[in-house]
């Protein structure tokens, strides 16, 4: 299994910084992120918009959007395209809490016909932090052509394994798991969190 992290968002809501360079503790968030991946995944892909950003970082691929600018659903495209792994996990580059085992759960959820796996943590489904397979490249490429973008609306044309909030729950009681740094308030709440 391949981890890509998507890291090509405009960040509006943080005015303009760039999520991927937010720092928590000294580190950079993706940093954090990529210290845990490394644990577990041998291939790790950024997809970004701005790959000299991220030149510095040694042992992952960093590759731009096949199709720029066409938000997460590009980057999901992109990202599996280029992803020697079946199956693939992806995760915005905003989420500072990873979980190796939470990943791991997902993963035994998987059978032959799946191509998805999505966990429900904090109240909604995260799309950007679930395992998609090579599978889903097709129906990608045409959401993607006619300008159909929500991520969600992905789901009614792949076998979708839903991981429930009790699944969820039952095993992983932290309330930070999947929690992203959309704003400069979610970024004090996750500082004073990790000091």
């Amino acid at each position: 299994m391949t981890a890509i992290i998507l890291a090509g968002g405009k960040a509006s809501r943080m005015h303009g910084r760039d999520k991927a360079f937010l720092k928590i503790n000294r580190r950079h968030l993706i940093e954090i992120q990529l210290g845990l991946l490394r644990r577990y995944f041998k291939e790790i892909i950024i997809v970004t918009n701005k790959p000299d950003k991220f030149k510095h970082i040694k042992g992952v691929k960093v590759i731009t959007d096949i199709m720029p600018y066409l938000g997460p659903l590009g980057g999901i495209y992109s990202g599996l395209l280029c992803s020697k792994g079946r199956y693939n996990f992806i995760a915005a580059c905003d989420i500072p809490f990873l979980s190796i085992s939470l990943i791991k759960y997902m993963k035994s959820k998987i059978d032959k016909n799946t191509d998805a796996v999505v966990p429900f943590i904090n109240k909604r489904y995260q799309y950007l932090h679930a395992i998609y397979s090579k599978r889903c490249i097709p129906v990608l490429k045409a959401r993607l052509k006619e300008n159909k973008l929500r991520v969600s609306g992905l789901f009614r044309y792949i076998s979708t394994v839903f991981l429930t909030r009790r699944q969820i729950e039952r095993l992983f009681l932290s309330p930070w798991l999947c929690y992203n740094i959309n704003t400069v308030r979610d970024l004090e709440i996750i500082r004073g969190k990790s000091s």
